[in-house]
């Protein structure tokens, strides 16, 4: 498979995130995450999988979007892949919407024909929000 394939692919199993966490649908985060899943954001402990799918449903407030901004994959190996760029929530707290714009790195792997997200990287937005 040509790589600009796998960064297609690599960039629609990015997209199904944002897509699955705007919904809180963990079951479909659970089905994009491996079972040894790793969220990493510097200053904080590590969370693996069930505590980022706990964190999705904890999200306060209305979830509105969930996009990536400047979004780009690269393959890394053959069943592995990097997608980069930001990602931008949008929700309503208390009748105030406020958005959280934080850079990100997430690693896939390609599990039985379908990628899968391994190690996530994100940069907590400024204040700690």
């Amino acid at each position: 498979m040509a790589d600009r394939d796998v960064e297609a692919e690599l960039l629609a199993a990015a997209h199904e995130v944002f897509a699955a966490i705007q919904r809180r649908d963990l079951a479909a985060l659970q089905a994009l995450t491996a079972e040894t899943f790793i969220v990493r954001v510097p200053g904080a402990t590590d969370v693996d999988r069930a505590g980022f799918l706990a964190g999705v449903a904890a999200i306060p407030g209305e979830l509105l979007s969930v996009v990536g901004e400047h979004v780009a994959a690269r393959q890394l190996g053959a069943d592995q892949g990097v997608v980069t760029g930001y990602q931008i929530a949008r929700l309503r707290l208390d009748g105030a919407e406020i958005v959280d714009r934080a850079p990100f790195a997430d690693l896939f792997e390609r599990h039985d024909g379908r990628w899968r997200m391994t190690f996530a990287f994100g940069v907590a937005p400024a204040g700690g929000a």
